[in-house]
């Protein structure tokens, strides 16, 4: 198997965060389903079912939490509210 730098064809990288950039970049570029913004790519569709599982796996015990501070935000927001406060 080939080197992330073969792979690209980079001999030397700036630093360690450019090194990060290209491989998260090179590793899910995958992702982009082609027909954008229609996703109908079976595999992308499977790897994000699959993400928002784990989300929601790991979030439930959480949940109570989360509805509690989402009720209490809109408790802060008055029903007119149009725009954001400055």
């Amino acid at each position: 198997m080939k080197s992330l730098q073969d792979e690209i064809q980079q001999r030397k990288w700036q630093n360690d965060q450019q090194l990060a950039l290209v491989n998260v970049l090179f590793t899910y570029h995958w992702l982009k389903d082609q027909s954008y913004p229609t996703i109908d790519d079976e595999d992308v569709l499977d790897h994000l079912k699959a993400e928002n599982a784990w989300f929601e796996a790991r979030m439930k015990p959480q949940q109570e939490l989360v509805d509690s501070l989402f009720e209490e935000m809109k408790a802060r927001i008055k029903e007119d509210d149009s725009t954001v406060p400055q």
